[in-house]
């Protein structure tokens, strides 16, 4: 039986709404991800930077303790900006697919997402990479997928809704 519900536009609507949540959830999921994994570096990492810090200088405990605190604070407002860009792309996205909210300045901030983590990558690889950094890789290389596909998801619904709008 045909109805208005099953025409090739309403299904294509449905599918690309449906493959913004999912990877909505996704990148929300990833972003906890990149913070958790933020936070492991940051502290397998610290005694590193602190030397480098004090490099030539003969050890301070109160230095020591001055610069743990501010690394520390300025990597943790790092990861919560960062957390906060993957829960509102996430999230707008969602939003999009359900149908709910049509906004566009989420796929800026997901443009921006894409763009610094491939850069990030193409700068990594020039180093020495250790099973860490493969994995770290293959993580990020799944958030440029879900951040190009709620792109490619959001431009084909919003075609969608601008052909259906044409219809009525």
């Amino acid at each position: 039986m045909y109805t208005e519900l099953n025409d090739d536009d309403s299904i294509k609507k449905r599918l690309y709404g449906n493959r913004l949540v999912s990877s909505g959830r996704a990148l929300i999921i990833l972003g906890v991800w990149s913070a958790i994994k933020s936070v492991i570096v940051l502290y397998m990492t610290m005694p590193y930077i602190i030397e480098y810090v004090n490099e030539g200088k003969a050890y301070n405990e109160s230095l020591f303790k001055e610069m743990s605190i501010f690394v520390w604070g300025v990597s943790i407002i790092i990861m919560v900006a960062v957390f906060l860009i993957h829960f509102f792309v996430g999230r707008s996205a969602m939003k999009n697919g359900y149908g709910k909210k049509k906004t566009v300045l989420f796929l800026v901030f997901d443009s921006i997402l894409v763009i610094t983590i491939v850069f990030s990558i193409i700068v990594g690889i020039g180093e020495k990479l250790d099973v860490m950094d493969f994995a770290s890789i293959l993580i990020d290389l799944t958030v440029v997928f879900a951040c190009v596909d709620i792109l490619y998801s959001a431009i084909r619904l919003k075609s969608i809704d601008k052909k259906i709008g044409e219809k009525e």
